[in-house]
């Protein structure tokens, strides 16, 4: 879809529009869009919002499964906490770069 023409100058493209705005076209509005424009809220949250006729365009509130929530919610791999117990002769494990 067009939404405007322009000619470059330098670096610049210059349109020819009659007025200075622009249309900007939408697209269909879902419930994964706006659980991605409020921060990956949660679905109880968007429902309030949704019941307060805050959330426009929208039929239901059903946000299918997100990856970044996933990933979010997985847990990190801890170290040890203790570490290696120490060796009993010096010089038993020496660590070196060549």
């Amino acid at each position: 879809m067009v939404v405007a023409r322009g000619n470059k100058i330098g670096t610049l493209y210059l349109t020819s529009h009659a007025s200075d705005t622009l249309a900007i076209a939408a697209g269909k509005e879902s419930a994964d869009l706006w659980h991605n424009r409020l921060g990956h809220m949660s679905e109880n949250g968007m429902k309030i919002l949704h019941s307060e006729g805050k959330l426009t365009g929208i039929d239901s509130v059903e946000v299918g499964v997100c990856e970044d929530c996933s990933f979010g919610k997985q847990k990190r791999v801890s170290f040890l906490k203790g570490g290696r117990p120490p060796k009993p002769h010096k010089l038993e494990v020496v660590h070196t770069d060549v």
